[in-house]
């Protein structure tokens, strides 16, 4: 057995010791093998990525001196892990340990965890040194680091998840997985939570501060609801909020009302009481240009007095259900803004956000805040809404519940998993015909349905999936997936350019930041023309979704816009991810086939046409031709040439 250590060093390690290959390449090579295992790889894709530029002859030539160095190595197995033919080399995977895929054994203690920590800061510590032998392998090398890093967060995550096991040792787990990707925050509510449990509440509420200020300054985006939530239980207990029982509900509280009431105000260059109401009525006039919800008068609100006055308490006494409240200071040039929504009924401070600009002309510069506000506190609000909805109804939980079991199925690309999952979800919106994540989670199991061939009437599928993601973006602004899907379908179903962009731009302007709406929108943006937003869009929702379920499926999507503009390399490696994620989804393998053929890859195009034609084979090009959404005609003509080709 060899044990490979890559965690910021390339070690290889056996019974008898560690053992050291003659040359960084012969170590890269068989690290190489072992990520690409239990495929074989051809002598002559080894010697082109190893040695380019090198006539063939040599290449052949050093790759054999390197494989003779490899088995060299480890003469003394009773089973050497490198296999080789005249034609392809591999390494047997069940003859080698890799260290960082065995973490949740490994790390015992919160010393093995900090120790493991000073050796791997950074994707640049796995195999370090390794860097600048070709461009070829700096590549590889890229992607291997990338996946180790996905690796050993993933073996972090199973430990820090596990309740049965120490709380220092789940903390220090936390705290590595967080440092080496801070945007997991699975890993910042562990460290909040055990902070909380240790009596440091603040220092959870610091932490969670400096988070969300992360996020806005690079992402523009807030952090997930779960996380709002506990950041908001957390300092709803540390500020000792008067107790109101949780169903006590005043009765002339009217339900989804808000109210907006005049911020407190501290400036040196505008006079305080007048730029408290301006804001409040730059808010109210934007507030009420949107269906839900109804906003107090500002006749009304303009009583309230923030340094007199009890935010909530007026709140009641006005009617409304939340209070939308705020200070504005004014500090070295720089405007702050700091808003809450609170809901009267509860005490429940449901959405804080703080906002920043140029403290010149204040009154100029606020109504853009305003709408930057607005743009927030929507979709805080409906998903409050929600929130009580599902607290409130049993037929709801019942709902949830099986909406629940079907998202578990996604992923398995199998016609029972879909019947399953399809059947569940009916059964759900049967339940509860408002569980708005229901409808679009059954649009998205009929849209795979259909894009694997399982449902034959492909015009009553797609009319259903149209049905289900309008329905689901009426109940629920925070359903952004199911108006971006709808803008897809209206581009894929109807050629409806204009209607699907529109769609588009409302889901993402609705909900900016949320990942599923991001990727939902690449394909047709793709296929519109809009090829470079729709690679960042799709880059940027990879980023926020690493360890996705559906990350298959994200990366299928970003490869359909690296191919619509042209880039079949990058389109060709994201469809191998998406496949090596899930070789059974039948779009991604076509696309892929498509840029491994336009990226001069012509026999890995083949390989995976003969894939395809165990998975499909009554597959007809004419039809998937004339159903394709791309828009331009030269990337149909493309799309059908490289496909001609990859199947021979």
């Amino acid at each position: 057995m060899v044990e490979l250590d890559v965690l910021g060093r390339c070690a290889f390690v056996l019974d008898t010791g560690e053992v050291r290959l003659k040359t960084r390449k012969s170590a890269a090579l068989f690290v190489y093998l072992l990520s690409r295992s239990p495929r074989p790889v051809s002598r002559g894709e080894l010697s082109a990525r190893f040695w380019p530029g090198t006539e063939d002859s040599s290449a052949r030539s050093s790759l054999r001196q390197a494989l003779f160095d490899v088995k060299a190595a480890f003469k003394k197995l009773p089973e050497p892990p490198l296999c080789a033919s005249l034609a392809e080399v591999y390494v047997d995977r069940t003859q080698c340990r890799v260290c960082h895929e065995h973490l949740a054994d490994d790390l015992r203690s919160p010393d093995d965890v900090t120790a493991l920590a000073d050796r791997v800061k950074s994707p640049a510590d796995i195999m370090p040194n390794f860097d600048g032998m070709s461009e070829e392998l700096d590549e590889w090398l890229d992607e291997f680091r990338r996946t180790s890093i996905e690796t050993l967060t993933a073996g972090l995550t199973a430990i820090f998840s596990d309740g049965s096991r120490p709380l220092d040792l789940r903390l220090a787990a936390a705290r590595y997985a967080y440092q080496l990707d801070p945007f997991k925050e699975a890993a910042l509510r562990t460290l909040m939570r055990g902070y909380d449990e240790a009596g440091e509440s603040p220092r959870a509420i610091q932490l969670y501060d400096a988070h969300y200020a992360m996020l806005d300054a690079e992402l523009d985006v807030d952090p997930d609801v779960e996380t709002q939530e506990l950041a908001v239980d957390i300092k709803s207990r540390v500020l000792e909020p008067s107790q109101v029982p949780a169903q006590a509900r005043a009765p002339s509280v009217l339900d989804s009302s808000l109210a907006v009431l005049p911020f407190e105000c501290t400036l040196a260059s505008e006079p305080a009481e007048l730029v408290s109401l301006a804001v409040m009525d730059e808010l109210i006039c934007l507030l009420t240009t949107l269906r839900t919800p109804a906003v107090i008068s500002g006749n009304s609100a303009r009583r309230f007095a923030p340094e007199r006055d009890d935010a909530i308490s007026f709140g009641r006494q006005l009617g409304a259900q939340y209070v939308l409240t705020g200070r504005v200071i004014e500090a070295a040039h720089e405007l702050r803004i700091f808003v809450e929504v609170s809901d009267t009924t509860n005490n429940r401070i449901i959405s804080a956000r703080p906002y920043r600009a140029d403290a010149k002309g204040v009154l100029t510069t606020f109504p853009e805040i305003a709408r930057r506000i607005v743009k927030q506190v929507i979709p805080s609000l409906h998903s409050e809404e929600l929130r009580r909805i599902r607290n409130w109804s049993e037929h709801s939980l019942e709902a949830n519940h099986l909406y629940l079991r079907a998202r578990q199925l996604f992923g398995r690309i199998d016609r029972a998993s879909a019947e399953k999952a399809i059947s569940l979800l009916q059964r759900a919106v049967d339940k509860d015909p408002d569980h708005a994540p229901s409808h679009t989670l059954l649009a998205e199991w009929l849209w795979l349905g259909m894009q694997q061939g399982w449902l034959a009437d492909r015009k009553a599928v797609e009319a259903e999936i149209e049905d289900r993601s309008q329905l689901a973006s009426q109940l629920s602004a925070d359903e952004g997936r199911a108006r971006a899907m709808l803008g897809h379908m209206r581009w894929v179903a109807h050629k409806d350019g204009a209607g699907a962009r529109r769609l588009i731009e409302e889901a993402l302007d609705t909900l900016p930041g949320e990942a599923e709406t991001m990727i939902w929108s690449v394909p047709a943006l793709a296929c519109l023309g809009e090829t470079d937003r729709a690679v960042a869009l799709g880059t940027r929702a990879l980023a926020l979704s690493p360890l996705d379920p559906s990350r298959f499926r994200n990366a299928h999507f970003l490869s359909i816009a690296h191919y619509a503009r042209g880039d079949y390399e990058a389109a060709a490696n994201l469809g191998m991810s998406s496949f090596e994620l899930n070789d059974k989804y039948l779009s991604n393998l076509r696309i892929t086939m498509a840029a491994l053929v336009g990226s001069g890859q012509l026999a890995q195009a083949r390989t995976l046409a003969q894939h395809h034609r165990v998975l499909e084979p009554g597959f007809e090009m004419a039809p998937y031709l004339e159903w394709q959404a791309f828009q331009i005609e030269d990337q149909r003509t493309r799309l059908g040439t490289h496909l001609t080709e990859a199947f021979g």
